[in-house]
């Protein structure tokens, strides 16, 4: 489930896995699975692509569905909608 703390985590390291893996905290570390952190930029390709309009319907309805069952809130939706 992708939640506000793993957005700012994700945000810290300006979404660079690399960087993260490198110099990223313990504790960071122990808040977000390599797993989160991919479905994050997923999640973030996914959007701006819907955005730009070069994603078909049945993307869309995809993407919709993926957003509801793997984000926290509306609220944490839009704050992952920031980083685009």
């Amino acid at each position: 489930m992708i939640t506000r703390k793993k957005i700012e985590i994700f945000k810290k390291y300006n979404g660079d896995p690399d960087h993260f893996a490198r110099v990223g905290k313990s504790q960071d570390k122990i808040n977000i699975s390599d797993e989160d952190w991919s479905l994050i930029g997923v999640f973030i390709q996914d959007l701006e692509l819907v955005n730009k309009g070069l994603a078909s319907d049945t993307f869309v309805n995809r993407l919709e569905e993926r957003i509801k069952e793997n984000i926290e809130s509306v609220d944490v939706l839009q704050e992952l909608k920031s980083l685009i």
